[in-house]
């Protein structure tokens, strides 16, 4: 799970108010026969004394993958006084069935009917939370805007509102090359790992054999829907985010892809729901990457306090907004800390008194409307400083320094800045500009540059020129040659830049492995009098200090693992051309749990791409997963292509499974999907 391994190093709660009894697999039957396997933590206090509950539901499989996050986490609920109850979802870990896809509707029903169980539990008051990081956050608020009558509130961390352009499928109407291919194996991959023995008794076999039979090419699958169509708004809040009736405590960190979903929703939703974003990763906030922690438990469990057993603590007078301005400081891919302050303030900042800056043909920005054209196609290679789309607390996962990809992006630096500059919202790139192609996308970065001419990525954005009306029915060919006005949204921020800082707009027609190339490489022209960046500020009368400082970072014990861990390494091949590769790898990491279960998992990721041609981008992985006890031993090994040509998307997927040695199921399926202006 996310950085795990970093509760090694946080603090345990040296004492909770309960003790806590564990039920590792309890079957709830569906109404449809699906046996789901929930676990409990179970808070130990006086005879016929019941609890609220806490509910996650994923498909990490909570008796391996999950263990750690879930012990570490759960049992300092439970130890608080809340049932914590942990959900493998259809399909995986011990419960029975097939996954079918991500947030499906089986899922919400699923999820629904769980909820009513433990409402109905001897144990539960009736008042039941849902929580969870990334797809157990989605869930949380999609099963929340079905009403479920147990369901008092949510705590959502990293988390979407929009399933088509804020998640890690298409990025402004552009294909995440990046994680398209790569998370559709990587839940190909789980879906194929088998139950566990020691929970599900002879079962186990034939629960995995329908789950190899019946897994989903998920690649190929999120491939067919190029636009926000109904495929993307099921599961997608912010189509009806007033659906949502129970108030939401939204936490995102600035360096997660899901950070603008949070500042929608606050708004949105009702007067009790609140926000709270650190400079954190793909993480939670008692481990995260990069730092500093809080002492995030502590305030679930405020938070719980107040909306399962309506205690009066202080939440309601919370500010309706925490969230951490960080310091412009050297940052790179291995950045453990951020420097900075945390700040509340009562709403999302709009655009009044928002700073605007110019580009000039100089390639200055400034203050002042400059006229004039400049004309740009970038390298098909840039985006070498990229790193992780999503990153989740891994060694490397963060952006690295971008002066090589501004070098060679269209960029535009101010000179020092003459005062102390606070940006906090979403900054704006408004462009207008002609292509000499009908496709094209143009990606816009916020960089930071110290005084040594070093560039650090702030924030950033990107549109398909194609995607110019909308992400829906609007999506058209760019009209060669003519002048359109643009609006590239980046993601929200907040940062302060001292006097003597400069900033950079760098804007480039491509960049890889991020997104995936347009068929013909473009060249586009901006009028530059009619091209502006909108910084909102930061207004001190609005936003201010944070007066109550956080608690430190606290868990509840976490089992005893024993984990040899592989080392990722993140290198660029150019000894390969015509095509250079850019390779993520994992050596094997095995973990040893408490039972006698032993894991094994191992990857590696190529991005191939020819710097002359577009159309040789492909992406390629190489995924193998074994589980073993004693007298036991199940692998499955899996090889996965994404290719294109002018017209269409190949999807290739292998996989091999055996038990004991012996092959038992074998599949290799290929998919053509037509491009759709992507």
């Amino acid at each position: 799970m996310n950085n795990d391994e970093d509760s090694a190093t946080t603090e345990v709660a040296p004492r909770l108010p309960y003790d806590v009894a564990v039920e590792p697999h309890v079957p709830v039957t569906l109404a449809d026969g699906c046996r789901i396997s929930v676990k409990l933590w179970l808070p130990q206090g006086a005879p016929g004394e019941r609890f609220p509950a806490v509910l996650e539901a994923i498909p990490y499989r909570k008796d391996d993958n999950s263990l750690v996050d879930d012990e570490s986490r759960y049992g300092y609920l439970a130890g608080h006084g809340y049932v914590g109850v942990r959900m493998d979802l259809r399909g995986s870990g011990t419960s029975s069935g097939v996954l079918a896809d991500e947030y499906s509707a089986q899922e919400h029903r699923d999820v629904y009917e769980v909820l009513d169980w433990i409402s109905r539990q001897p144990w539960c008051t009736g008042a039941v939370a849902m929580t969870g990081i990334s797809w157990s956050g989605f869930n949380s608020l999609q099963v929340a805007a079905l009403h479920p009558p147990a369901l008092r509130t949510v705590i959502t961390v990293c988390s979407t509102d929009d399933r088509y352009d804020n998640d890690v499928h298409y990025l402004g109407g552009s294909l995440l090359a990046v994680y398209q291919d790569v998370w559709a194996s990587n839940v190909h991959l789980n879906n194929s790992q088998p139950p566990d023995p020691a929970l599900v008794g002879d079962a186990w076999r034939a629960m995995w054999l329908e789950r190899l039979h019946h897994n989903a090419h998920h690649g190929a699958l999120w491939t067919q829907h190029q636009r926000r169509d109904d495929y993307w708004r099921h599961g997608s809040v912010g189509e009806d985010p007033s659906a949502i009736d129970v108030p939401v405590l939204l936490v995102g960190g600035w360096q997660d892809p899901y950070t603008d979903a949070v500042f929608r929703l606050v708004e949105a939703l009702g007067p009790g729901s609140r926000a709270l974003v650190g400079p954190w990763a793909h993480t939670w906030p008692e481990r995260p990457v990069p730092g500093p922690a809080i002492g995030y438990l502590q305030e679930c469990v405020r938070w719980l306090d107040r909306w399962l057993k309506n205690e009066s603590n202080g939440v309601d007078d919370d500010p309706r907004i925490r969230f951490f301005v960080q310091d412009s400081v050297p940052t790179d891919a291995f950045t453990r800390e951020r420097a900075g302050r945390w700040y509340a303030a009562p709403s999302t900042p709009g655009v009044d008194g928002a700073l605007v800056l110019h580009p000039s043909p100089d390639l200055a920005l400034g203050l002042r409307p400059a006229a004039g054209t400049v004309t740009h196609s970038s390298p098909l290679l840039l985006g070498r400083g990229s790193r992780h789309y999503e990153p989740m607390g891994g060694l490397g996962d963060l952006p690295d320094t971008q002066t090589r990809d501004d070098a060679d992006a269209l960029s535009f630096t101010t000179p020092p800045l003459d005062e102390e500059l606070v940006v906090y919202g979403q900054p704006v790139v408004r462009l207008r500009l002609a292509s000499d192609r009908p496709q094209a996308l143009v990606f816009a970065r916020l960089t930071d540059v110290d005084d040594g001419g070093e560039s650090f990525l702030v924030t950033r954005g990107n549109l398909n020129l194609t995607h110019r009306l909308g992400h829906d029915r609007e999506v058209a060919p760019v009209p060669v040659g003519e002048l359109l006005d643009l609006e590239i949204p980046l993601k929200h921020i907040a940062q302060r830049f001292p006097a003597g800082r400069r900033l950079r707009l760098s804007l480039s027609t491509s960049y890889w492995p991020w997104l995936w190339p347009s068929p013909e490489r473009a060249t586009v022209t901006l009028d530059l009098a009619h091209c502006e960046l909108v910084l909102p500020r930061l207004d001190p009368a609005v936003g201010v200090p944070l007066e109550r400082p956080w608690e430190r970072p606290l868990i509840a014990a976490p089992p005893a693992v024993r984990v040899e861990a592989g080392v990722p390494s993140w290198t660029w091949e150019e000894d390969t051309r015509p095509t250079v590769v850019r390779r993520i790898a994992t050596a094997p990491t095995t973990k040893h749990y408490p039972g006698g279960l032993t894991t094994e998992a191992e990857h590696e990721i190529r991005y191939l791409l020819d710097p002359d041609d577009p159309l040789s981008a492909a992406v390629e992985t190489d995924r193998r997963a074994s589980f073993a006890r004693e007298g036991w031993h199940v692998q499955t090994v899996q090889h996965t292509q994404m290719t294109c040509d002018a017209d269409s998307f190949t999807f290739r997927l292998q996989l091999t499974a055996t038990h004991d040695g012996v092959e038992v199921y074998v599949e290799d399926l290929v998919h053509r999907i037509p491009r759709d202006h992507t």
